[in-house]
C-alpha cells in the first residue's frame, strides 16, 4: 500500500467527471478482499479512479513528475504480481518429488508465455534443460527443487529485468542449440498437500533459502557454476 501511496503522491490531482475517463490501456489493481480497487490510465493528463466502500471517485493529474509516471509505477507492480501469481498454485497429484519439480519447471514456462502483452517477464520460447531436487524433508513433504531453463524474452529490449538471474547462452555450452536465448537458474519450494497435489510455496533465482526447523536430506541437484 505504501508503494502505491508514494506513486500517487508524485502527482497533483483534481476531481474529474466519469465521462472524462479515457478508453484504451489501463491498469487496475484490487485489494485481496475485493473491497477496494485503483485504476490508472496513462497519458498527459493521467486519470486515477478509486472504488471503495461502494463509492467511486475519479481524478485527473494536474501536475506530474513526467507523463504517465503513476501508470508506469502501477504497471511495474502489476507485472511483478502477475509473474509471481504462480506461487500458491497446486499441481497434479500422484507425482514423486522429482516429477513434481519437473512438472513445475514446465508449468513455469507456460505461465511466463501467457503473461499479459507488454509484461517484461513474458517469453516467446522456453526450454527446461534440467531439473532435480536440491534437498527435501525426511518425510518428503516439502521439496527444495532447482531447474535450469533457456528463455527468449518476448521483448528483446526488456532483457534487463532478467539481470542477476540469467546469462546469454552464447557464453555457455548451450550456445549451439539455444543461441540468442537467456539461460536462467530457478529455485522452487513445493509442499505436498493432503490430497497429494504439490503446492508452490516460493520460486526464486538461483539458490533459495528454504524453511528452517526441519530436517533436510540432500537431493543431489546442483546449480551450474
Amino acid at each position: 500500500a505504501a508503494y502505491f501511496a508514494r506513486a500517487v503522491a508524485g502527482c497533483d490531482w483534481v476531481p474529474a467527471e466519469e465521462a472524462d475517463a479515457p478508453d484504451g490501456e489501463r491498469v487496475e489493481l484490487a485489494s485481496a478482499d475485493g473491497e477496494t480497487s485503483l485504476t490508472v490510465w496513462p497519458g498527459e493528463p493521467e486519470f486515477l479512479r478509486c472504488e471503495s466502500g461502494g463509492e467511486t471517485r475519479l481524478w485527473r493529474s494536474a501536475r506530474a513528475i513526467c507523463p504517465s509516471f503513476v501508470f508506469a509505477k502501477f504497471r511495474a507492480a502489476f507485472d511483478l504480481l502477475e509473474r509471481d501469481a504462480i506461487v500458491g498454485q497446486s499441481f497434479a497429484a500422484e507425482l514423486t518429488p522429482e516429477e513434481a519439480v519437473a512438472a513445475f519447471a514446465e508449468a513455469y514456462g507456460a505461465h511466463l508465455a501467457a503473461l499479459t502483452p507488454g509484461n517484461p517477464y513474458a517469453v516467446t520460447e522456453y526450454h527446461v534443460l534440467r531439473s532435480g531436487i536440491v534437498s527435501q524433508t525426511l518425510d518428503g513433504s516439502v521439496v527444495w527443487g532447482g531447474f535450469v531453463c533457456a528463455a527468449a524474452p518476448a521483448d528483446a529490449d526488456e532483457q534487463a529485468v532478467w539481470s542477476g538471474e540469467a546469462i546469454r547462452t552464447e557464453y555457455t555450452f548451450y550456445a549451439e542449440q539455444y543461441g540468442g536465448m537467456l539461460l536462467a537458474q530457478k529455485s522452487v519450494i513445493l509442499e505436498r498437500q493432503e490430497d497429494g497435489a504439490w503446492r508452490c510455496l516460493a520460486v526464486g533465482e538461483g539458490q533459495a533459502r528454504f524453511p528452517q526447523k526441519m530436517e533436510w536430506t540432500d537431493g543431489g541437484f546442483t546449480f551450474d557454476s
